[in-house]
């Protein structure tokens, strides 16, 4: 896949990518529907993009402070972790999200999973858009379940 053609990954793709990497089908659905109403970015001119998604994540924590001390790759990696198992609470204890109104604290919690990864690579200056790709390509490749029984 080309450069210019991993740039097109949607956030649909991106959120179906980390649902089969870290938990299955079950998040599958549920991160579906997390950019569902995301599908038009913040102008409403067309799809979010990977790229979008980085770029005004990584604004955004920048403009909050999230950056004004450099922060280690453990508490990066640990704070996303944290977002997933939020998510997991939330499909433990299923119901609103108490901070955006009209989504589900599953699809809130996969959506800061997201918001968390896309600012950290931003920050690092990570390919993740490029990677994603790859990753995609790859995975087409592999044997059903990836050879295991879960």
């Amino acid at each position: 896949m080309t450069n210019a053609a991993a740039a097109g990954l949607g956030l649909l793709q991106l959120c179906a990518v980390l649902a089969a990497s870290v938990a299955g089908r079950v998040f599958a659905g549920c991160a579906a529907a997390i950019f569902e109403a995301a599908r038009d970015d913040l102008r409403g001119e067309r799809p979010m993009q990977i790229s979008d998604l980085m770029d005004e994540a990584n604004a955004t924590a920048r403009e909050k402070g999230w950056w004004d001390d450099e922060r280690n790759y453990g508490e990066c990696i640990a704070l996303m972790h944290s977002e997933l198992s939020e998510a997991l609470e939330g499909m433990r204890k299923p119901g609103p999200s108490d901070k955006i109104e009209g989504f589900t604290a599953v699809e809130e919690e996969l959506a800061d999973t997201m918001i968390r990864i896309a600012d950290f690579s931003k920050q690092r200056q990570l390919r993740l858009v490029e990677a994603i790709a790859a990753k995609l390509q790859f995975n087409k490749g592999r044997p059903r379940k990836h050879g295991k029984a879960f």
